[in-house]
């Protein structure tokens, strides 16, 4: 999860970037208010993403451990035993 963000926010990062260096500011203008978008997506994924794991109820399939997961009978193992 924590890249996939980090991706969205780099995507961010470089489109804004292009369109704030199409306006013609200076070259540092341009990477400060491209950095500034990047931390808004950073920061609104990462509360989304929180929210929606902080949810009580059904968690995504990722979330749930092996424990949480029904038993599955196999009989190959049984076989060795």
């Amino acid at each position: 999860m924590k890249t996939v963000v980090f991706e969205v926010g780099l995507l961010g990062f470089f489109v804004s970037a292009v369109v704030f260096g199409a306006e013609g500011v200076t070259l540092f203008d341009v990477i400060a208010r491209a950095f500034i978008v990047f931390i808004g997506i950073e920061l609104a994924a990462t509360t989304v993403l929180a929210l929606i794991m902080s949810r009580p109820g059904e968690r995504p399939a990722e979330a749930q451990s092996e424990s949480d997961q029904p038993k599955r009978h196999n009989p190959a193992v049984q076989a060795k035993a």
